[in-house]
């Protein structure tokens, strides 16, 4: 008894348990809505918190503030009676908008400063005197509920029959976190339940039960007497380890673990179990599972009677985004390359191909077909491919973890339909995509664009993973020499993550080159902690003519197109990708005010209204030193988009980034450029006489009007600026060292073991490469102006 009312003392210490009882009439955190569904403007306007006094006397409020995520103090004259519940709004008239809620304006006190952070946090409640009252933590991740984080996921990670695929009838509600034991800790995740789908309690008890339960706060599957890694080789014993939560851990009565091998093609595939035990050393679950051949994945979950009656399952909570867990047997293969797997069922790989017009005929290459629009030669006809941008259901599997994905083929409307190599044969890729039918079809490597759920990202919080299949960037020196070359001018830049040997299905697909996706991940890398991001845009235009919704998105007017408003196609044209859909207009404002810039100088006039339009809204020594760099680098292909726009969320300047460096740096194909080291300096402007080539493989009349607008306006800086660099980092020296660093970067015999092989002469790139690096600097000091 005297060991256990030590322990008991301790964890009260500790903070990670409250005397029992009523607390004392002490003020708790009961409720947490820290993000709701389907808000928009970029705000949580309906997220709230919820104070409770369980006790028997009337507390007054009065000076009490809370602290940490959001900052609130108490009128002089609130109070809190025994049993009551008062909630606490960032926007009280939006919340007392949600019906179902049923609470007046009058009853909701706030706003508070701050946000709840959806990624997870803490908030303090203080008396008057400053003295802690109570703490509430939350988070997005395991072993929190999920669902509390607007469902975990967005409406595509759930199957059309489940109500959370239709946000908007969610729209400003959602899960909150409810906490059970109002005397047990505010941090522990055991003590806090999701509420069900809208069913929120603001303002009111809820309908729970009381007593707390144990959680799975941790599992792992791993190799039997394996510690340091989670890659499994066939036939090796898996033990599976479950941890519930300690303080509760005595109320697990049984557990066990439920398992099926996943086979491709089925979904009746039979389930097993088997026992989970608990180690008297250390209080943690083992199950024991027989090794497995060949590849294989494998699904599991936990079941466990916690003390309240029936078993049930309890990891992953039903109310989470996702079913199973899962691990990979795979055979040890040599290589010196990272590996990625990917699991997809052949039928959806074939739907794939359907979403981006490809046909299927049996046994042949794939032949291009209709793209993003109806009529890939006609795009006035105006009619989207909705299935475009379509995502199918797979799983990733990298050092032995898997993750939940959906993933599509990557690429622009030219080049993703677009394979590399000499192909693909039914063969050598066995469970590769099927027809209605069940044919198997042969294929070509093609990029993917795999997107993971906010539940549980990549490494280091990677959202989107580009897996591109080095056809028109083969080898992927120009992503390397970009990465290095705008980052050792502080603009930022895609990183060049390195080459991966893809498998699908169990089977080697492809030597693929693994970038950066540009998003709010790879933004984060130019912001103090703690600052907003801000806003990014992709411009992803046609660069032809206008197409359905998409136009030339180089900072020209969109009139209204195709029954699109014009904002509708800044919208398309400038594709938001830093958020999950919430859609603002800030690059529209943008280009409206660079059009009426543009007017008032127009060609051959007084260029202070685009030196003004630059100044106010743009970083301009960022921007120099990107258009210096890029323009260096003979941009093949950056006219009217390739390019992005980031607003940053600090002091609302615009930067510009680049995007798709192929065929850059000397590499052209095209047979009309056959010295592509003696371009012009100033491409992108228009109507430039005398300069050489400004325009690549272009004609004069298609340029970037932003780059027009800011050569035109800086140029003397462009020029100041290159011939700085050309002293430094743009010399032959350092270009070629460059150069043999990405060299011995790529696998050559990788790649050509690759079934699809390679899309191009290695050797001569690099040549080819290295000879720019040699002859592009003679050329730019020569003509540029003195």
């Amino acid at each position: 008894m005297a060991k256990t009312a030590r322990l008991i003392a301790g964890l009260i210490a500790a903070g990670l348990l409250a005397a029992c009882g009523d607390s004392g009439g002490k003020v708790v955190f009961s409720e947490l809505m820290y993000r709701p569904v389907a808000e928009s403007g970029g705000v949580d306007d309906h997220e709230f918190l919820e104070i409770h006094n369980p006790g028997h006397a009337k507390v007054s409020l009065g000076g009490w503030h809370i602290g940490g995520d959001v900052r609130f103090t108490f009128p002089a004259d609130a109070t809190l009676g025994p049993g009551e519940y008062r909630v606490v709004a960032r926007n009280p008239t939006a919340l007392a908008k949600v019906g179902k809620y049923r609470l007046s304006a009058e009853a909701i006190l706030g706003p508070y400063e701050g946000e709840l952070d959806n990624g997870g946090g803490k908030i303090n409640l203080s008396d008057a005197a400053g003295a802690r009252v109570d703490t509430a933590a939350w988070d997005d991740k395991f072993p929190w509920p999920h669902a509390a984080d607007a469902f975990g996921a967005g409406e595509n990670w759930f199957p059309p029959r489940d109500t959370r695929a239709r946000p908007m009838d969610h729209q400003h509600m959602g899960v909150s976190l409810e906490r059970v034991e109002l005397g047990a800790s505010g941090v522990e995740a055991a003590n806090w339940e999701p509420s069900a789908i809208d069913e929120a309690t603001p303002g009111r008890a809820r309908a729970g039960d009381p007593v707390a339960r144990p959680i799975v706060e941790a599992q792992i599957a791993r190799a039997e007497g394996v510690t340091d890694s989670q890659v499994i080789r066939p036939m090796q014993k898996v033990v599976v380890a479950v941890e519930f939560t300690r303080r509760l851990r005595h109320l697990v009565r049984s557990a066990r673990l439920e398992y099926f091998v996943d086979e491709l093609g089925r979904t009746d595939e039979p389930r097993a179990s088997a026992p989970l035990a608990a180690a008297p050393q250390d209080g943690i679950f083992r199950a024991t599972l027989d090794g497995q051949s060949g590849t294989k994945l494998v699904r599991y979950r936990i079941l466990a009677n916690r003390g309240a009656g029936a078993e049930e399952v309890v990891s992953p909570r039903p109310s989470d985004p996702y079913q199973w867990y899962a691990f990979f047997v795979e055979p040890a293969v040599q290589t010196r390359s990272k590996q990625y797997h990917l699991w997809v069922e052949p039928r959806d790989w074939g739907h794939l191909y359907v979403n981006i017009g490809i046909a299927l005929p049996g046994g042949t290459d794939l032949v291009s077909g209709q793209r993003r629009v109806v009529g890939a030669l006609m795009p006035q006809l105006c009619i989207v491919r909705p299935e475009w941008d379509d995502r199918v259901p797979a799983s990733l599997i990298s050092e032995g973890r898997v993750f939940d994905v959906r993933v599509r083929f990557a690429g622009s409307r030219w080049n993703r339909p677009n394979g590399a190599g000499r192909g693909i044969s039914a063969d050598q890729l066995p469970m590769g995509p099927v027809d209605g039918s069940g044919r198997r079809y042969a294929t070509r490597a093609l990029s993917w664009n795999i997107s993971l759920p906010r539940y549980r990202s990549f490494d280091g919080g990677v959202r989107t993973i580009i897996l591109n299949k080095l056809n028109q960037a083969c080898p992927g020196i120009n992503n390397v020499l970009a990465d290095k070359l705008y980052s050792a001018v502080d603009v930022p830049a895609s990183r060049f993550k390195g080459y991966a040997r893809v498998h699908v299905n169990g089977s080697y697909y492809h030597y693929m080159m693994d970038v950066e996706h540009p998003d709010e991940t790879m933004i984060a890398r130019y912001v103090k902690k703690g600052d907003p991001i801000g806003e990014l845009y992709k411009s992803e235009g046609s660069n032809t003519t206008d197409e359905g919704p998409w136009g030339w998105s180089d900072g020209r007017a969109l009139p209204a197109f195709c029954n699109q408003t014009p904002s509708q196609r800044y919208a398309a044209s400038y594709d938001r990708t830093d958020d999950d859909g919430r859609v603002l207009n800030d690059v529209e404002k943008l280009i409206n005010e660079h059009v009426d810039a543009r007017m008032a100088a127009p060609l051959g006039a007084d260029v202070t209204p685009l030196r003004e339009f630059f100044l106010k809204n743009f970083d301009v020594e960022l921007l120099t030193r990107y258009v210096a760099v890029r323009n260096w680098s003979a941009a093949w292909d950056d006219n009217v988009h390739n390019f992005f726009l980031w607003k940053r969320g600090t002091d609302g300047k615009w930067v510009m980034f680049g995007w798709d460096f192929d065929l850059e740096f000397g590499q052209f194909i095209e047979p009309q450029v056959t010295a592509p080291y003696n371009l012009g300096f100033f491409m992108g402007r228009q109507n430039r006489p005398g300069m050489g080539n400004e325009f690549t493989n272009r004609t004069d009349t298609i340029y970037n009007t932003f780059k027009d607008s800011f050569i035109r306006a800086f140029e003397s800086e462009l020029v100041a600026k290159i011939k700085e660099l050309s002293t430094d980092l743009l010399t032959t020296a350092k270009f070629n060292r460059l150069v043999d660093e990405a060299e011995a970067l790529y696998d050559l015999p990788e790649a050509m073991a690759a079934p699809a092989g390679i899309a191009c002469t290695v050797a001569n790139n690099y040549r080819r490469v290295r000879m720019f690096g040699e002859l592009r600097p003679i050329a730019v000091r020569t003509k540029l102006p003195p």
